[in-house]
């Protein structure tokens, strides 16, 4: 029992990526070393699961130059060799970014950044973008306004009609039933053993994990945020009516600037 409970606590956030503003003592800090999710393999599976079931809302093809903001060990570009046109990895993690220059020396499409968490760096990272991809990266930014200017730096970027696909967007607390179809998707997808496995290594391998999201925790998007961005921000969002990762607790968005 003990053990489900963890499992339940583990599937509450997805640590995959950061993207955060800098905070050495907070998540920067501790993405900026390896840890036991540098090139992990339930990532990498997730990302397959992720591409396979995100393909009906958004298709990636031969034209398309793509940011993957907070690309973490790279499990995206590696997925979509030959795929898309071009692919920058951005990553505020030096350990991420050394990473993924190693594991993609020899491929010509794709360009490795090292961000500082300064937003006005976004600009650099254009033009013509036309999909920017943000999986399990925006619960690390410091606040809702910085989620603002986020958007507003990728829009600049991006062609027109071009979209940020922001994936595992929400809330921490859970109900019975999102814990419950959290246990079915790792069934599903093959990944329940892989969870399993993780979250030993968690209990026994990283004890910073937790330390940190005691002290920092993970920024909360309320539904309603995204409801008020149209306006607010001139962009068109629509919120894609499947789960895509672990946690059946959190949604995923396309924001489309128009």
């Amino acid at each position: 029992m003990r053990i489900f409970q963890k499992c339940l606590q583990f599937f509450s956030g997805n640590p995959l990526i950061s993207g955060a503003a800098d905070d050495t003592g907070g998540w920067a800090g501790y993405w900026n070393a390896p840890t036991i999710w540098s090139d992990s393999a339930l990532w990498n599976r997730q990302m397959q699961v992720l591409l396979e079931l995100i393909e009906p809302f958004v298709k990636f093809g031969a034209a398309d130059r793509v940011l993957d903001f907070g690309c973490g060990s790279g499990f995206f570009a590696a997925q979509m060799q030959g795929q898309v046109k071009e692919i920058v990895c951005a990553d505020l993690s030096q350990h991420s970014v050394e990473l993924c220059q190693q594991k993609f020396a020899g491929r010509r499409d794709v360009s490795i950044v090292k961000l500082t968490g300064d937003l006005a760096q976004i600009a650099a990272l254009g033009p013509d973008c036309t999909k920017t991809l943000c999986l399990s990266v925006i619960q690390y930014f410091p606040a809702l306004d910085y989620l603002d200017e986020f958007i507003a730096a990728v829009g600049k970027i991006s062609v027109r009609g071009g979209v940020l696909i922001l994936v595992d967007v929400g809330r921490a607390e859970r109900t019975w039933r999102e814990r419950l179809l959290t246990v079915l998707f790792t069934l599903r997808h093959g990944m329940f053993w892989q969870v399993v496995a993780k979250l030993a290594q968690m209990q026994f391998s990283d004890a910073a994990y937790q330390a940190v999201l005691g002290r920092a925790g993970h920024l909360e998007i309320p539904e309603q945020y995204f409801e008020s961005a149209q306006q607010r921000l001139g962009v068109k969002v629509t919120k894609i009516p499947r789960q895509l990762t672990l946690n059946a607790n959190r949604k995923s968005y396309i924001i489309e600037f128009v």
